[in-house]
């Protein structure tokens, strides 16, 4: 009885299983999802700001709300594609063999859908306020200026979902492993760690602002963009070792 009870739970929980695509088809299909869905407002949201061109304002200024939009969406895009590669890879090594690892790994996937539509909030919220501002004929370094400081609290959530999700994919590679693959784990882990300590650093761009500044360090998305550059130039091994994984085990 036992042991039929475990053949019974195994296909559900380990991916490894007959049933192993369907669990990674779920994954793809939610970052899949994810991005998309913000890939549809963007046309949307430039619109609004283009729809603003007949009024009293330089051009210079549209363009420039236009390209920090592009810039948000390409390190939307690119931090989402990274977080899919990391947990696809630990999962691929590590599996789903015990209710804590499923638990944890539902919770990336919500947390996944959350960012998706914090993300939306953000530039809608934004493109909102920017048109507002140019129908009132505000000047345009007070409309760049509000562009960049708007939606802090909701900009330092995103980082903040970032962070747990690198830390529970920390938690998904700390499983028991076979020889071959337990040092990839261990990789994954430590790096996966990092990141997340990355992320909880990051709301400290805004920290000039509790002491009087007007602005953070650095617009958040030009801050994303520089880590993407950095992860990119010094994860040359690692993603090596991704293609390598998914060879093996396809």
């Amino acid at each position: 009885m036992n042991a039929s009870n475990r053949s019974l739970r195994r296909p559900i929980q380990h991916l490894e299983s007959p049933n192993a695509e369907m669990w990674m088809g779920l994954i793809d299909g939610i970052y899949a999802i994810a991005m998309t869905l913000i890939a549809i407002e963007l046309p949307e949201l430039a619109s609004q700001l283009i729809g603003t061109i007949d009024q009293q304002v330089e051009p210079t200024t549209i363009g420039g709300l236009l390209i920090y939009e592009l810039i948000a969406y390409t390190a939307t895009f690119l931090i989402l594609y990274e977080l899919w590669s990391f947990h696809k890879s630990i999962l691929k090594l590590s599996g789903i063999r015990h209710t804590l690892q499923n638990l944890t790994n539902g919770l990336i996937l919500a947390l996944t859908c959350l960012g998706a539509g914090n993300i939306i909030l953000i530039l809608k919220a934004k493109t909102e306020l920017a048109t507002e501002e140019i129908n009132a004929g505000i000047s345009q370094a007070t409309i760049l200026k509000n562009w960049i400081n708007h939606g802090t609290a909701t900009s330092i959530c995103m980082l903040l979902m970032i962070a747990s999700m690198f830390g529970l994919m920390s938690l998904l590679a700390r499983t028991k492993a076979n020889p071959k693959e337990s040092s990839s784990l261990k990789a994954l882990e430590r790096i996966t760690r990092v990141k997340a300590f990355l992320f909880l650093l990051f709301p400290l761009n805004w920290l000039p602002m509790l002491f009087g500044s007007q602005t953070p360090l650095a617009p958040i998305a030009l801050v994303i963009l520089a880590y993407i550059a950095l992860s990119h130039i010094n994860g040359a091994k690692l993603r090596n070792r991704f293609d390598e994984t998914f060879k093996g085990s396809s």
